[in-house]
């Protein structure tokens, strides 16, 4: 185990009175849009200049039903205009497909996680019209490509957004768009997709190989039943190419069941593809991923630079996020949040009702570790995996993992992390820790009642990893109101504090994106 210890750089105590105060507002419907808003910020530094975009479900019921899953919730975009001595704050509803038809319905439309109270019911006519719904409710991720800014989630296609005035768009166009006799109604997919099979996810983290615009990105297809295998495809596209360009096949990974990859590792000379989750054939009249994601143990596939397939067995593990992904002298290296059972379950993770249940969700047994997976390419452990597991707090589980963008996929020391059970016992003793796997220290910022989401490291001019700020959102449950946060990455210490007018619910990843003369966002 890596020996560490603890800085506290804010309070850390508990509050009396009511334990958990304001945590039922990250499931709770988040008012009306906000206009632009703005608040002096003299603490900020001259170089931090851009947008930074969080977005999360913040609608959880209409008058006719209610959501049981907290990610089946409607997507709500916070922009935050950083710079200039100021802080700006607006907030829009996402427009998508998933939105419109819901509304034009009465009842959820499309595949979700969980069914809605009450039951969604389709016309006799169609009775499977949930199956060809886009799944565009992209509150998940954010990447910039060319002239496109696009909103992700683990679907086959990519929503392009306009980030100054809110609109949606169509999907991204690629030239390689091609719109199958099967399952296109979800959207167009590769031309190179093989026939007879079905596009059925994709990843909302495309991972940029180090020290080039070339992205990597996976797509599931899903063989014809019964008969031939499933795949994984992996492929490159150009983030710095305007308009639409063609898809690079780079390979097709078997698979015996068809996968389900949330995310993966990418070095200058590796893809690591952890396949440890499958898709199951859904219920065609209440297609839901609870249930229909599901444990499916197939190892580690490795790709090396001349795209030879490589395939790594160790301990089953089951996971969301990867931390970073390295190379040394004898071979790979991938950090990872890892779990012993799947995290895509009803749990006090994302079951609402769970979630709102103090006993429940403390109690909850989806939690993970951070594990370091190193893949024996040379040396007297070729072919060999060998792991070590960070320490932490007992019981606590950390994720949604980020660090210097300039790391990526090279060797590092910092990640930064949500943290939950902080205090080794309540699911609501969060934090966001600052952990450096090279020496164990790890730095936490936390406060009584309040509760943060994803932090983004946005790097300073030197380039040294500790050199930048880190932002994110927190939920004061005592004010119920949310407020952004600025810390200096090096000492952990508050620059600026922006309090907001009203909540923000749960948000997913944050993405802060530079001037658009300024070099493509890293997601």
């Amino acid at each position: 185990m890596f020996s560490s210890a603890v800085a506290w750089c804010s309070i850390a105590v508990a509050s009396a009175g009511t334990p958990d105060l304001g945590w039922e507002l990250l499931v709770t419907t988040a008012p009306e849009t906000t206009a632009r808003t703005c608040v002096d910020a003299p603490g900020l530094p001259d170089y931090l200049q851009g947008r930074y975009i969080v977005s999360g479900p913040a609608r959880f019921e209409t008058d006719n039903y209610k959501f049981q899953a907290i990610f089946d919730g409607f997507g709500k975009m916070n922009r935050f205009e950083v710079g200039g001595g100021s802080l700006c704050y607006t907030s829009a509803w996402l427009n998508t497909t998933f939105a419109r038809e819901s509304e034009k319905r009465g009842q959820a439309a499309g595949m979700i996680f969980e069914e809605t109270i009450p039951p969604r019911s389709c016309p006799l006519t169609d009775p499977m019209c949930n199956m060809n719904v886009p799944g565009d409710n992209d509150w998940v991720n954010l990447i910039q490509i060319g002239d496109d800014t696009c909103l992700l989630t683990d679907a086959t296609q990519m929503l392009k957004i306009d980030l100054e005035t809110f609109e949606t768009h169509d999907f991204k166009v690629w030239a390689d768009d091609f719109t199958p006799s099967v399952g296109g109604g979800l959207g167009p997919v590769p031309s190179w997709l093989k026939s007879g099979h079905i596009g059925t996810a994709g990843s909302a983290h495309p991972t940029r190989r180090a020290g080039t615009n070339t992205y990597v990105d996976v797509l599931s297809e899903m063989g014809p039943v019964p008969g031939q295998s499933s795949f994984i495809d992996v492929y490159t596209f150009d983030a710095s190419k305007a308009g639409p360009q063609n898809r690079t096949l780079v390979s097709r990974v078997k698979a015996k069941k068809t996968p389900y990859l949330h995310s993966f590792g990418v070095t200058p000379n590796y893809i690591i593809l952890p396949i440890n989750h499958a898709m199951a054939i859904p219920d065609m009249l209440h297609p839901t991923l609870m249930g229909g994601i599901v444990e499916h143990w197939e190892g580690v596939s490795v790709l090396d630079k001349d795209n030879k397939l490589h395939k790594f067995d160790t301990d089953p593990f089951y996971h969301f996020h990867v931390v970073n992904s390295f190379e040394n002298a004898t071979g790979v290296t991938m950090d990872v949040g890892a779990f012993d059972k799947t995290p895509v379950q009803k749990s006090g993770f994302m079951d609402i009702a769970m979630f709102l249940n103090k006993t429940v969700r403390d109690t909850n047994p989806i939690r993970n570790v951070v594990r370091r997976l190193h893949f024996h390419f040379s040396g007297p452990q070729t072919g060999e995996v060998t792991t070590e597991d960070f320490d932490q707090v007992a019981d606590s589980a950390s994720d949604l993992f980020r660090i210097h963008p300039g790391y990526e996929g090279m060797p590092y020391c910092i990640y930064y992390a949500m943290q939950w059970w902080a205090d080794g016992e309540n699911m609501a003793s969060m934090a966001v820790v600052k952990h450096n796997v090279c020496t164990g220290v790890k730095t936490l910022w936390q406060q009584p009642n309040t509760y943060p989401g994803e932090p983004e490291m946005v790097p300073g001019p030197s380039g040294a990893e500790e050199d930048g700020v880190v932002m994110f959102l927190a939920l004061d449950g005592e004010k119920r109101k949310s407020k952004l946060v600025i810390l200096d990455a090096e000492t952990f210490t508050e620059l600026e504090v922006m309090e907001l007018p009203s909540h923000i619910p749960f948000t997913a990843h944050g993405r802060f994106v530079p001037p658009a003369e300024g070099q493509s966002m890293v997601v």
